[in-house]
């Protein structure tokens, strides 16, 4: 957990706000301990920590009720698409590009955001090295049309 910890932060800040990230923070942490004796060490430890953390945070956000989703996405105020950032806070507009993905992308942009490697994204997401990059690159696409105007 410790060596993890900062990591496993960003996973819980970033799929949910407040005092909702420090539960879901402790809920990862509890996944961890339980799934811990069952860790088979066919894959790195920090491979296996982050696959257990997304899981759990993805599982914890379908469960959310419509409701408690929209109090987590804040939408900024200001220009949105094909204009610039008109000097929005920068965790504000990656926030916001970030609650507008699907689960599959906002895990892989967390990821990417951490510095893992494609080779490390693709075992934790049970994907190619190159879809990895491929995928990486399409949300590059989507940010800067979006943020910077193409």
């Amino acid at each position: 957990m410790e060596s993890n910890r900062r990591r496993l932060w960003a996973v819980a800040r970033t799929y949910a706000r407040g005092a909702d990230a420090e539960d879901l923070y402790q809920e990862i942490a509890l996944q961890l301990w339980r799934g811990y004796a069952g860790f088979k060490r066919e894959c790195a430890e920090s491979t296996w920590v982050y696959r257990v953390a997304l899981n759990t945070a993805m599982s914890w956000q379908r469960k959310a009720t419509t409701q408690r989703r929209k109090a987590h996405v804040e939408p900024i105020e200001g220009e949105l698409a094909g204009g610039p950032a008109g000097g929005r806070d920068e965790i504000a507009i990656l926030g916001e590009f970030l609650a507008c993905l699907e689960e599959t992308d906002r895990a892989l942009l967390v990821l990417y955001l951490e510095d893992i490697t494609y080779r490390e994204i693709g075992e934790v997401m049970g994907m190619t090295e190159s879809n990895v990059g491929v995928r990486i690159t399409r949300l590059k696409s989507a940010f800067t049309e979006r943020y910077v105007g193409g």
